[in-house]
């Protein structure tokens, strides 16, 4: 599929999909043949485990966990070294290239990516203005939840905003219905969105073999947050209408800019989940912060303007184009890795 090129709005409605390769590490060394795909196995690097399969995740490995207490909680783990950087960088450009042709591509990191396809949702459109969802595509409502999302967020519980899971699928009919009867330029823009999401899975798959969740949304927050709702091998669309909803029950450290500091911060002022930030006016969340010490709010440059905006699931930063990736991100993990090493 050819790069399109339209020029044809002003408007600031957009299509974005994140992508993440399911288990990246482990698919590698699964096409490898390293490792057999129906046993329980993990890959590894110095004394962390960096990934595992389904099947070890389900028997309580995580990611960064150390070799010996994955073993324990598993003893009949595989383990695979992943010292090696060189499948995973050949596998993720083979990824990059598959990519470039559907719109402006950002890596996150070896397995993860941000893709702009506003311009080829357009050329969809133009072709096709009434065109619906793609049929594989999951749509997801308030309704439907997060794995103990809110849970989570009010016991101040360690989680990735990609680990987020949906758990509830009562109402996806009416979900789909509702979403389907949307008819401003956003929501067409992201039922045309789909069917590139849908042509993007598939040329990950033709050019390296590997399988991706996919997540689409108007913005790179919310296309992050819902892409691994239906993991392994989804594809979950979050319509705008949904966004503050399904924000709302997670906690603020979600919000891009959010860190450690900021979170504390956030949450010593009572405002510990998304939900909390949306309740409060732009103006009294400045009040608020402008009495924190201004050494911390230098430190979090949180801004009340851009916190209230994203609450509302407003997102405007772009996808910033980047070369072909160059090194494992997980590496960076590895600066805590004497601290993983005494717990």
């Amino acid at each position: 599929m050819a790069s399109p090129v339209y020029s044809g709005s002003n408007s600031a409605a957009r299509a974005i999909l994140q992508i993440d390769i399911d288990c990246f590490y482990a698919q590698v060394e699964m096409l490898r043949g390293r490792v057999d795909p129906d046993r329980p196995f993990a890959v590894t690097q110095k004394f962390l485990v960096v990934t595992a399969n389904y099947a070890a995740r389900a028997a309580g490995v995580g990611k960064l966990m150390p070799i010996d207490r994955a073993k324990a909680k598993c003893p009949e783990l595989l383990l695979a070294s992943g010292e090696d950087l060189t499948p995973y960088r050949e596998a993720s450009a083979a990824i990059f290239t598959a990519l470039t042709p559907f719109g402006p591509v950002q890596k996150l990191g070896l397995d993860e990516m941000f893709v702009d396809v506003t311009a080829a949702a357009r050329e969809l459109l133009r072709a096709d203005g009434a065109i619906q969802w793609s049929e594989t595509t999951r749509i997801h409502a308030a309704r439907h939840g997060t794995t103990s999302a809110e849970a989570q967020a009010r016991t101040g519980t360690d989680y990735r905003p990609q680990d987020l899971r949906a758990s509830d699928q009562i109402g996806v009919a009416a979900a789909l219905e509702a979403a389907a009867a949307e008819d401003d330029e956003q929501a067409r823009l992201l039922r045309a969105a789909s069917h590139v999401a849908v042509r993007c899975k598939a040329a990950i798959r033709a050019q390296s073999g590997l399988t991706a969740s996919v997540g689409v949304a108007s913005s790179k927050l919310l296309a992050k947050l819902c892409c691994g709702l239906h993991k392994p091998d989804g594809l979950t669309a979050l319509p705008q209408s949904e966004a503050r909803a399904f924000l709302a029950p997670l906690d603020v450290r979600v919000l891009p800019g959010v860190g450690s500091a900021a979170t504390g911060m956030l949450h010593s002022l009572g405002l510990t989940t998304v939900g909390d930030l949306g309740a409060i006016s732009t103006g009294a969340l400045h009040r608020a912060l402008s009495e924190l010490p201004a050494a911390l709010l230098k430190t979090t440059r949180l801004s009340a303007a851009r916190l209230t905006s994203l609450a509302a699931g407003l997102d405007v930063e772009p996808v910033v184009p980047s070369g072909p990736p160059k090194s494992l991100s997980v590496e960076d993990s590895f600066r805590g890795a004497s601290t993983a090493r005494a717990r």
